[in-house]
């Protein structure tokens, strides 16, 4: 089983930025032991070279964007004597929060899992 580990940045600048440093970090010294490849615009894999043999991939680096977008701007458009009531936009954050925090550090996913994963993603991400 091959090692993925996942990024989570703001942005595309951020994403093409980090990209970049991995690929030009693993290529700095030239290796015949290894091949360095970024297979898509968000990926940098890392291949054992074997003479004659197909490649054996041993890592990867997935780049994925995860924007944070919290508008406050409504909050300062109002004016006067004030009382806010944000627990359910708290309670929201917080749990997103925790379920990031879930996700941090190593983890062994099988296929199955993926697809919960996918949909908490896409959960967030709504």
């Amino acid at each position: 089983m091959t090692e993925t580990t996942v990024i989570s940045v703001r942005n595309v600048f951020e994403r093409d930025k980090f990209i970049k440093q991995i690929y030009t970090n693993l290529t700095k010294e030239p290796s015949l032991e290894f091949i360095v490849v970024q297979d898509r615009v968000n990926m940098v894999s890392i291949y054992h070279n074997i003479p004659n043999c197909t490649r054996v991939l041993i890592k990867s680096y997935l780049i994925i964007i995860l924007p944070v977008l919290i508008d406050l701007r409504p909050l300062d458009s109002v004016y006067g004597s004030v009382t806010f009531h944000l627990d359910e936009t708290i309670k929201v954050l917080y749990e997103t929060i925790n379920l990031l925090k879930s996700k941090q550090g190593k983890k062994i996913i099988t296929e199955n899992s993926n697809v919960e994963t996918a949909s908490e993603l896409d959960r967030l991400l709504r």
